[in-house]
């Protein structure tokens, strides 16, 4: 199951927090070898890990076997304090706009795709909670791969700059507009149900999200 974590809950999931900065360090710094990330205490946790950032964690049997979070672009986020350099257009930041980071999958739950079904939950978990918290679109930085994958869920999709290399790895800045249309398709072509999250003593919207066509 997916749960969705904030301010208002988070003294609820003192415990699952801490394991997702444990899969943050294990996936970024030890498998992807994101140096400047390591930590002595094998804890992954940055700036932007303020009050104000939602946190998407999944969880299998009490672990959490994977994680995500959104980040309020009206305030500082990765892409407009440390990767500026990736925008070569202005950056959208907006009360309904927020920035996705650090999706990972603990590597024995990504099955024999790249994501896993666990991947693919916690994927339409993220992005069905932001369509129905209001969210317009979400920022991110990552793979261009994921540029096709996006345009192929139905997701109008603009990039914000050319691909650079960061720590050996392609990198680019996209901006994807959500719709109702393209939160349906995302879970028709990922297989996964709706409503897949949920909040310990923090309801959640729950707009209904048309079939895809």
């Amino acid at each position: 199951m997916v749960h969705i974590v904030n301010a208002g809950n988070a003294s609820l999931y003192a415990q699952e927090l801490r394991q997702a900065q444990r899969l943050r360090h294990r996936v970024f710094v030890e498998e992807r070898h994101w140096e400047a990330l390591r930590k002595p205490d094998g804890l992954e946790v940055d700036q932007f890990d303020t009050s104000s950032a939602i946190h998407i964690l999944a969880v299998d049997r009490n672990a959490v076997v994977g994680y995500s979070r959104l980040l309020p672009t009206v305030e500082p986020h990765l892409l407009s304090e440390v990767y500026p350099h990736l925008a070569q257009r202005q950056i959208p930041r907006a009360a309904d706009v927020f920035e996705w980071t650090r999706y990972c999958v603990a590597p024995e739950k990504r099955g024999e795709t790249a994501i896993g079904n666990i991947g693919s939950r916690l994927l339409y978990g993220v992005l069905e909670y932001a369509f129905n918290s209001g969210m317009s679109h979400l920022t991110m930085q990552t793979d261009p791969i994921w540029t096709t994958r996006f345009f192929d869920f139905g997701f109008d999709v603009e990039p914000l700059g050319l691909p650079v290399m960061l720590d050996g790895e392609p990198v680019v800045a996209l901006a994807i507009g959500l719709s109702a249309k393209a939160i349906g398709r995302c879970r028709r072509l990922l297989r996964v149900r709706p409503s897949v999250s949920e909040s310990k003593g923090n309801p959640l919207p729950a707009l209904p999200i048309p079939a895809a066509a």
